[in-house]
Parts: structure tokens; C-alpha cells; sequence
């Protein structure tokens, strides 16, 4: 079985709030232990280890942060052991970076 990191940012699948209720939504306030805990079958698909390496409003992700993101990622991947990642994090940001381009 492949062992995949999962390394989160925070962001939208880290939010919380009353559903259908936008003004009570915080993005970023629930760490990725929690957020694997409502998957189980992911463990019968890979072995995963974690990586909360932040965990923000993606509105938040600046430059810096995305050279903290990268350089760990880089890290992350040069162990031998670790087959693949994920990175989890909200899409305000990742629509900003697009639009710019």
C-alpha cells in the first residue's frame, strides 16, 4: 500500500459553520487529525501521514507562504517512504492565482 502525506493549510475544508449560514463560516479552524477522522476508508486505500504545516483563511495564503508550502512539499517528498502528497487548502486564494495569470 502506497503511503500518501496529506499536508494541510487550513482554507475552506478546514471551515467551520452553521450550514447554509455564510456569516457564522470561519475557513481554517479544524486540523487535519479531525478532518481524517471523518474518512476512515482512506486508510484502506493508503497509509497517510499528516502534516498540519498551517491551518489559515486561504484569503491569507501570501507569497512567503506559499515558499513555506513549497519548500515543505520538497521536503516532504524527498523521504523515500512517501509515494505522493496532498495538499489541502481553500480555493479563494487558488482563484486569485488564476485569474492572474
Amino acid at each position: 500500500m502506497k503511503t500518501i502525506a496529506i499536508v494541510a493549510t487550513g482554507g475552506t475544508i478546514a471551515g467551520t459553520g452553521k450550514k447554509g449560514k455564510t456569516a457564522a463560516y470561519h475557513a481554517g479552524e479544524i486540523d487535519i487529525d479531525s478532518i481524517i477522522e471523518t474518512i476512515p476508508e482512506i486508510n484502506e486505500v493508503a497509509h497517510i501521514k499528516e502534516y498540519q504545516l498551517m491551518n489559515i483563511d486561504s484569503n491569507e495564503m501570501t507569497h512567503e507562504k506559499w515558499l513555506i508550502l513549497k519548500n515543505n512539499i520538497e521536503e516532504i517528498l524527498s523521504d523515500d517512504t512517501i509515494d505522493g502528497a496532498v495538499v489541502t487548502h481553500g480555493m479563494a486564494s487558488i482563484l486569485v492565482k488564476i485569474s492572474l495569470r
